[in-house]
């Protein structure tokens, strides 16, 4: 009972620290980076609801689908912010929550840390991640107490807020079933859910793919390669850590094989179901009438891009303010064409 007690006080403590810290920086600090983003991404879903489509957004891309499928609309009902610290503070209650189960009270100092520094996230605004972190905290929370169908909820509930999150929850029960050599039969509730999650999580990638892409820097993938051997000299040996090391281990190996396919400028899902008895391009066709503009809108970030060398070749300024003038007005002429095919196809 007192054991209960002090658990109980030590998440509410650390909720507290990060919600407070969080609300600081919200509202009083610099607006964080995707912060633009998602007033934009909110404003996109009061106006017109949960659209596949967004043609004004970068070269045109899909807007919730395979990015978060639950954020945007609780946001537009409690608001960015309220949401953000909301989200930070239950973080910030369930990791004490998970590392007290899995180590008891000389946790508190590393809850009371994650608290401070996770409520940092917001100088960032990776909301969604956040609200996925979130659930994906409290889905290992529920497999401790082992409340194997609430972890199934809220495993879904974090794919839902986040793909990365729940990425991150997948890497971290894969670390548990190798440091504790747990069987299959013992745990195929969350093996089916992570699995059959996953998978259809690649088929929405496959149906609704984004060509773009986010290439890993050096300096990127130094500091994540130097974390991860950090955290397996520091776990090496230590029974107790034995789920970290492993934890370490596997989070190496996936930041090694995203910074490989950013680089060779693939999705993921091109490696892993690439070919088959039918097109997919066929199949997007078939599913999707406005697939062939969105392959089209490509076509606009050629132009800009050829527009921009022709630009740099002329040293005459009212040369290049012409071919500038043109250049913008092929785009909006493309982007205007497209988008009154969206409307015809309404």
């Amino acid at each position: 009972m007192l054991e209960r007690r002090a658990l109980v006080n030590e998440a509410l403590l650390s909720a507290c620290a990060a919600g407070t810290v969080a609300a600081l920086l919200a509202w009083l600090g610099p607006p964080g980076t995707d912060l633009a983003a998602h007033a934009y991404q909110r404003t996109l879903y009061l106006q017109h609801g949960f659209t596949l489509w967004n043609n004004f957004w970068y070269a045109g891309r899909y807007s919730f689908i395979t990015y978060s499928l639950i954020y945007y609309p609780v946001a537009a009902l409690v608001g960015i912010k309220l949401l953000a610290v909301a989200t930070i503070a239950l973080g910030a209650l369930a990791f004490a929550a998970v590392v007290w189960h899995e180590w008891g009270p000389p946790t508190r100092w590393s809850s009371r840390t994650f608290a401070v520094v996770w409520a940092g996230i917001v100088l960032i605004a990776a909301f969604p991640f956040a609200l996925g972190f979130a659930f994906a905290l409290l889905a290992l929370w529920a497999l401790q107490t082992h409340a194997r169908w609430r972890f199934a909820g809220l495993a879904l509930l974090s794919l839902a807020a986040s793909p990365l999150a729940f990425f991150l929850l997948a890497i971290v029960l894969a670390a548990i079933a190798l440091g504790r050599r747990a069987s299959v039969q013992s745990s195929w509730l969350p093996l089916t859910v992570v699995a059959v999650a996953g998978l259809g999580e690649l088929l929405l990638w496959r149906l609704f793919p984004d060509n773009g892409r986010y290439p890993f820097h050096t300096g990127d993938i130094l500091a994540g390669s130097v974390f991860c051997v950090l955290g397996l000299a520091l776990t090496w040996r230590v029974e107790r850590a034995r789920v970290l090391r492993f934890f370490f281990a596997l989070y190496l190996v996936a930041r090694r094989w995203d910074a490989f396919v950013a680089e060779e400028g693939r999705p993921l899902t091109d490696l892993i179901a690439e070919g088959g008895p039918f097109s997919w391009e066929e199949t997007q066709a078939v599913l999707h009438p406005l697939a062939d503009h969105r392959r089209q809108h490509s076509t606009m970030e050629d132009r800009i891009k050829a527009n921009q060398g022709a630009w740099r070749r002329v040293a005459d300024p009212s040369e290049r303010a012409n071919i500038a003038q043109a250049a913008w007005e092929s785009v909006v002429r493309t982007g205007l064409a497209h988008e009154n095919a969206l409307h015809a196809a309404r």
